[in-house]
């Protein structure tokens, strides 16, 4: 039965991907900041598949605690709102940049340096998972 089942979800995650490639991450990187303050990951994910794939969380071994995040403008005000999935369209990309969505990076389990790489996990809809290394960068780097 526990066969059948991995086979299933197997393959629930390889139809995710589509008929026409596989699911990838582009420009994968982490504004590391001083101290104590939360860091911040930036990636794109490219969806060639002909079905929207759903981004449900990410995970790292790096950090406690990995949450997505949206900021947006409301009546002049920067704010920082959780968003609990978001939606890669068919065919299409999603961009996790500064200003709109990125990932929170909070509690590293050890101290990081600016110019190693960390692995962060996405996990989708129906059991896919993509592991991507994430450079680290500085205060002041705006991507790759």
């Amino acid at each position: 039965m526990k066969k059948i089942v991995l086979a299933l979800m197997l393959g629930l995650g390889l139809m995710a991907c589509g008929k026409s490639g596989q699911v990838r991450v582009e420009d994968a990187w982490i504004r590391l900041l001083p101290g104590t303050i939360p860091a911040a990951a930036y990636f794109t994910v490219l969806n060639p598949g002909d079905q929207p794939l759903r981004l449900e969380s990410v995970s790292t071994p790096a950090y406690g605690m990995a949450m997505m995040h949206r900021s947006v403008v409301v009546d002049g005000q920067s704010q920082m709102l959780p968003a609990s999935d978001v939606v890669v369209p068919a065919g299409g990309s999603l961009k996790f940049s500064p200003g709109g969505y990125h990932v929170m990076l909070m509690n590293p389990v050890k101290p990081l340096q600016v110019g190693g790489s960390v692995p962060l996990t996405l996990i989708f809809d129906h059991g896919l998972k993509l592991t991507a290394q994430f450079k680290l960068m500085g205060p002041a780097a705006q991507g790759p």
